[in-house]
């Protein structure tokens, strides 16, 4: 092949960075219309993007302009088959991932029960020494004159003119503004607070599990004023409604007469409040009855479930590490390539730090090499990222994946949706019977389409 251009985001990773924000990644599909390429060689799918939807979406759009998408170290072939087994390997990396997650998680629970920095930028109006919270009276007595200013109904203007006239940012180096007001407001750390939140999908925080442990940190604010402007902070929030569970089967749930079934939602008020009801109906209206959503998803469960029997298991046990022996060579002259893309940007740390220590710079030039080498470290701690994603997946590893796809119904959202998505074709909804056609059928012959009552 003859390579006719390179599109190159350098140190944005495929699984944080929106692809909208992919500047060469954007330019590479608006030019796909144009016939100059036929074919995008990328190293591994996960370099195209690591978003499932992102990666369905944007493939299908080279496809439709006659672009072939080619990944050189994880080439499954042109068959039916390859489908299977490259949705199989991203939903294993996927759970490995989340597996290790869990035990990173541990590490930082610990760290929480002893009231430490976990990690990230501490709040205005604190820094961190040998990970304890310790006040910056600076920034410190501009948080009070914010919470004066909420309680007396002044406007923050002041405040964030004179921030800047001083050249006091936030601690992304960034200036403040009223975002950055309301989060200091709504932030308990400063009544002496110690709470950690461990992060779950969509970078939500789960509240209710949450480690507090009062009068663990400095005080900046008093329990007093703190109440008084949470008041004034809750009679201002907008309340919503809760958003609907996601609908599991969209897109793949039909009715006998050939149409699909369209999920909606009712509400109706009982006793114990308001309570909400998910359906599937036939789009065409054909007279078949609608099925509670429910009883549909624990059926394709259950389906799932049946087809993780041993000899099944062992048949894709067996294709997954003869895939796997194909690409393991790849990994070392990839890790190869991001140490050297990690030891340029250290270089360039290296040189600005020694320009800084050269001579007296002014103000503005300190701070733009300051905000160069913070974009450099966070170029460096991506890259870094990119070489901890696991190599392989051992038997015992396989067979806690295949556990938890028989046990979807109590696995999270997420993962019962992006695996029912891999493995399962079409639901057929029937007036005694709902029938399930799984993708397994290319790799297990027989055992990869079935009926369940």
């Amino acid at each position: 092949m003859v390579v006719v251009h390179e599109y190159i985001d350098r140190a944005a990773s495929a699984k944080h960075e929106k692809v909208s924000k992919r500047v060469e990644f954007q330019r590479m599909i608006k030019e796909s219309k144009r016939g100059t390429f036929d074919v995008v060689l990328v190293h591994k799918y996960n370099r195209f993007a690591r978003s499932r939807y992102d990666h369905a979406v944007y493939g299908q759009i080279l496809k439709d302009n006659g672009v072939q998408l080619v990944a050189v170290a994880e080439n499954f072939g042109n068959g039916k088959e390859a489908i299977l087994m490259e949705g199989l390997l991203q939903s294993l990396s996927e759970y490995y991932l989340a597996d290790l997650s869990d035990e990173v998680k541990k590490g930082h629970k610990e760290n929480a029960l002893q009231a430490l920095h976990n990690g990230g930028f501490p709040p205005f109006g604190y820094d961190v020494v040998n990970q304890k919270y310790v006040v910056n009276e600076l920034e410190a007595s501009y948080v009070r004159r914010m919470f004066m200013a909420c309680i007396e109904g002044n406007k923050y203007n002041d405040i964030l003119d004179e921030l800047k006239e001083a050249g006091i940012t936030g601690k992304r180096g960034r200036p403040l503004g009223y975002p950055s007001i309301y989060e200091i407001l709504r932030n308990e750390k400063y009544t002496g607070v110690y709470v950690y939140c461990q992060t779950q999908n969509k970078g939500r925080r789960d509240r209710s599990q949450a480690i507090r442990i009062e009068d663990a940190l400095p005080v900046i604010i008093d329990r007093n004023t703190w109440e008084r402007v949470q008041k004034i902070m809750d009679k201002r929030k907008n309340k919503g409604r809760k958003p609907n569970k996601e609908y599991l089967l969209a897109g793949l749930i039909f009715c006998e007469c050939g149409a699909p079934m369209h999920a909606y939602t009712t509400r109706k008020e009982r006793k114990r409040g308001e309570v909400e009801y998910r359906y599937y109906a036939c789009s065409a209206k054909c007279g078949n009855k609608n099925i509670k959503a429910d009883d549909a998803e624990k059926s394709v469960f259950a389906y799932l479930q049946a087809l993780m029997t041993e000899e099944n298991r062992i048949t894709l046990q067996s294709t997954l590490t003869d895939y796997m022996r194909e690409i393991k060579a790849f990994r070392e002259a990839d890790n190869a390539n991001i140490k050297k893309e990690i030891a340029e940007r250290e270089k360039q740390i290296e040189t600005i730090m020694q320009n800084m220590s050269a001579s007296v710079l002014p103000p503005p030039v300190l701070e733009s090499m300051g905000n160069k080498i913070m974009e450099l470290r966070e170029q460096i701690e991506t890259l870094t990222t990119e070489m901890e994603r696991p190599a392989s997946f051992d038997k015992e590893e396989v067979s806690k994946y295949f556990d938890a796809v028989a046990d979807l119904e109590h696995q999270s959202e997420r993962m019962s949706k992006d695996t029912v998505r891999r493995f399962v074709e079409k639901v057929e909804i029937k007036k005694h019977s709902i029938n399930v056609t799984s993708t397994f059928m290319e790799c297990l012959e027989n055992h990869g389409c079935g009926t369940r009552i």
